[in-house]
């Protein structure tokens, strides 16, 4: 709604300026108020943007959720700070609301720290693009608690738990019709390196797991 009333924001001054049947000038937006629209759609396009997004998927979305979070976190962080400094009265109010607003996020944030959280990180590392390389960095040790250690704990622990109850499911591999011969052989031979006996158990999943995940985009 504000994005249409920028883009009609010529007719709807005209309106009200031309308006005969009652003086309604009093309605009419300030320039400041129509550069206070201008900084809320640029405010909340993030979120627009996650819940359009999310409403509209129809696949798991668990995995992003760390994700989300933190490029959530760093619009709030790079607009509060941006405000900082500004001394307009209504860029104070709209600093103070976004200081609102992250204390809202950081409320649910903080149900990462419950059982939930060890579901959203096994989610992200099971995926292929992220795996553990999400939870490494500054952001991800705390005093007491290096979560890509943690995270990883969690994982293994889970993987043999399922592993152990359910010794007789056979994992299916494919290979793409686009490798040659000579790379089928070189993905077959690997493949029983891992599996054989001289090995640990779960080679794989720790191969797995030290691989960096692959990014498509760069933040």
């Amino acid at each position: 709604m504000i994005r249409r009333a920028l883009k009609l924001r010529k007719s709807i001054d005209q309106f009200f300026q031309e308006w005969e049947a009652n003086n309604l000038s009093h309605l009419q937006l300030t320039m400041i108020e129509w550069k206070q629209l201008e900084y809320l759609i640029e405010l909340l396009f993030p979120f627009y943007l996650f819940t359009t997004c999310l409403s509209e998927n129809h696949g798991p979305s668990i995995h992003k959720v760390f994700e989300i979070y933190n490029n959530l976190f760093d619009h709030l962080d790079t607009s509060i700070n941006r405000l900082s400094q500004k001394r307009a009265p209504w860029k104070k109010q709209i600093r103070d609301g976004l200081e609102k607003a992250r204390e809202k996020l950081q409320k649910y944030y903080a149900r990462t720290y419950q059982a939930e959280g060890y579901l959203y990180a096994i989610a992200t590392i099971l995926n292929p693009m992220c795996k553990l390389e999400t939870f490494k960095g500054p952001t991800w040790k705390e005093d007491d608690i290096d979560w890509h250690m943690e995270y990883r704990r969690v994982f293994e622990k889970v993987f043999h738990y399922y592993r152990n109850h359910n010794p007789d499911i056979e994992v299916q591999s494919t290979v793409s019709n686009s490798l040659s011969g000579l790379d089928k052989a070189f993905f077959q031979i690997s493949k029983r390196r891992r599996l054989s006996p001289s090995h640990e158990t779960y080679e794989e999943l720790k191969t797995y797991l030290d691989i960096e995940g692959i990014f498509l985009y760069s933040r």
